[in-house]
């Protein structure tokens, strides 16, 4: 187990300097931040003495190398428009993006798997017609689209919920729903896929044969099996939601890490940017490695070596 977890963090680095090289120079391709932070009538003394401020006058690969030195000694920069260091700002807005991603993971699973298995035992019904209409629904609707139809429902309309920000449990329950439809819809769908098709197989048959109950065969035998892909899914998709959240938390004004993202790029504040990338992407290579260990335990056919 050991030298598989070592011989998959090798694997990455490559994957993790990509990344930093391809955000580097796209961000560069976008305009000049001094001119945007400056203004159209800034002197070119101005711009020049906020370019040499920022180490923004230096060739290109200069900047690059000093990107990556802050990033291995733990040093990502100041951001250009709030003037605070990069880790500090992101620091403070990460618990309202946990916040928000978490509770719709959490939404997501405990909602997708269980109407994904009463789907799966009600196969070709029309209960599961129902339900499989709205999971093509679910899947089909942009997610922006869906937030603002909820702000206007229940928000204008009846005035149950509030429309943006962050406060008690009321504000999450909107942005939830909306960052979470769509992965719900994803989980109802692979889990009735997965139970399906572990239901052919012969172990679960011989199951049925020894008089095993049905809640037996199926949450000891069947679901267990279906995990895998299952945990693949989810897996995938916890970086989906928590990148998928700049446009929920632009949308219902929700103070995270996304709507600081939006509003970095728009201003070409390169560090802030850059940082922000690097840590989704972090994210996500951790993720896959976790779901390549969950795969060694949680079915015993899978080999590391």
């Amino acid at each position: 187990m050991g030298s598989y977890i070592l011989r998959r963090i090798i694997q990455v680095i490559p994957t993790f300097i990509g990344i930093t090289l391809i955000t580097f120079l796209v961000l560069r391709l976008t305009g000049d931040p001094a001119a945007m932070v400056l203004g159209e009538m800034a002197t070119e003394d101005a711009l020049q003495e906020y370019r040499a401020r920022f180490g923004l006058d230096a060739p290109l690969h200069i900047q690059y190398l000093r990107y990556m030195q802050g990033v291995v000694t733990g040093d990502f920069g100041t951001s250009l428009r709030y003037n605070e260091p990069v880790v500090k700002l992101l620091l403070e807005r990460l618990p309202a993006t946990l916040q928000l991603g978490g509770s719709a993971l959490l939404f997501a699973i405990a909602l997708g798997i269980p109407v994904g298995i009463f789907s799966a035992l009600t196969q070709n019904r029309s209960l599961d017609f129902s339900v499989r209409a709205l999971v093509l629904l679910g899947q089909a609707i942009p997610g922006f689209y869906l937030g603002i139809l909820l702000i206007m429902l229940f928000s204008v309309q009846l005035g149950w919920l509030p429309t943006g920000g962050r406060g008690n449990l009321s504000h999450l329950i909107l942005p939830t729903i909306t960052l979470g439809t769509a992965l719900v819809a994803l989980i109802v769908r692979f889990t009735r896929s997965a139970i399906l098709d572990v239901m052919r197989n012969d172990y679960i048959r011989t199951a049925r044969a020894k008089g095993l109950r049905a809640q037996t065969v199926l949450f000891r035998h069947a679901l267990r099996n279906a995990m895998i892909p299952l945990l693949t899914i989810i897996g995938l998709q916890m970086a989906v939601v928590f990148s998928g959240a700049i446009v929920t938390e632009t949308v219902f004004s929700w103070p995270g890490m996304g709507r600081l993202i939006i509003q970095s790029i728009y201003a070409r504040d390169f560090p802030l940017v850059q940082t922000a990338v690097l840590f989704v992407a972090t994210t996500v290579i951790l993720i896959n490695l976790a779901i390549d260990i969950l795969y060694v335990l949680a079915d015993p056919r899978v080999r590391a070596d």
